[in-house]
């Protein structure tokens, strides 16, 4: 994945991605107790894209497919997914 940014370096490029990736297939896709039927495979769709795009695992290490990146990043993911009303992961306990 390669050194680390900058914070707001960062932040600028996950935004930009969101809004291109972050369509209305999956905005506001957050479990509301009664999902329509293919919420689940929607959600596995968008977990996919996050990963290939590098940002899911961003604390495990470089050799396992993660950036190697701190806490503070992990923040700056969970602002900007909210900011643009995209979900979180399938399961988050498992990352």
């Amino acid at each position: 994945m390669g050194e680390a940014l900058e914070p707001e370096v960062f932040r600028k490029q996950l935004r930009t991605w969101l809004e291109e990736h972050c369509t209305d297939r999956y905005r506001g896709l957050h479990f509301r107790g009664d999902p329509d039927p293919d919420w689940l495979g929607r959600l596995q769709e968008w977990n996919r894209l996050l990963a290939d795009a590098g940002w899911a695992g961003l604390d495990w290490p470089e050799e396992f497919g993660g950036r190697a990146l701190g806490l503070e990043y992990q923040v700056i993911l969970a602002e900007e997914l909210d900011r643009a009303g995209a979900p979180g992961t399938v399961n988050p306990m498992g990352i």
